[in-house]
């Protein structure tokens, strides 16, 4: 008796256009995001000089 091989679906290609609802719209790719994503920059405020 030969075994069946099970029947894989054809592969489908995808539209990169569209989200995939993994990653959030408003994280640049060509950076490394590491763990975080979705972060705004902070804008640059001058912090009070504490030491005198």
């Amino acid at each position: 008796m030969k075994k069946q091989k099970s029947q894989k679906p054809p592969a489908e290609e995808w539209d990169m256009r569209e989200g995939m609802g993994i990653l959030p719209d408003d994280i640049p790719l060509t950076q490394n995001i590491g763990c975080v994503g979705g972060k705004t920059k902070k804008s640059n405020t001058e912090k009070p000089n504490s030491k005198k």
